[in-house]
Order: structure tokens, then C-alpha cells, then sequence
């Protein structure tokens, strides 16, 4: 079996990026998560599902906007 990724995730705080950040933690499927966001997870509305899954990733906050 080939090794796990590492994995970065741009705007990983928004809809879709918090549930595919869940979806990576939940089935194992990088050895490291790292997400890149102007919003913090801390600041967003996230549930309990989102908020066990971003205990276990690097979070950075970053507008991207004008890179």
C-alpha cells in the first residue's frame, strides 16, 4: 500500500471544505492535514463533528484573496 498523503486545504473553514476536511480525518486518508483560511475555525459556526475533526489539523489563517 502506497504511503498517506499530506494534504493542504484552501478555504478549508467554508461548507465544503470543513466536510471534506471531516471526510479526511474521519477515514484516515492523510497523515497531514494542514487548512489554509481567512476565517478561523474557532470564529465559524462549526457543529461538534467539524470542531473534533479541526482538533486534529493545522489550521493557518490567511487571506488568499490577493495572492
Amino acid at each position: 500500500m502506497a504511503p498517506l498523503p499530506s494534504v493542504l486545504v484552501l478555504g478549508g473553514v467554508g461548507f465544503i471544505g470543513r466536510h471534506f476536511v471531516a471526510y479526511l480525518v474521519e477515514n484516515g486518508l492523510a497523515t497531514d492535514i494542514r487548512v489554509v483560511d481567512k476565517a478561523l475555525p474557532q470564529t465559524a459556526y462549526v457543529n461538534k463533528r467539524f470542531r473534533a475533526a479541526f482538533d486534529k489539523v493545522e489550521v493557518w489563517q490567511n487571506d488568499l484573496s490577493n495572492t
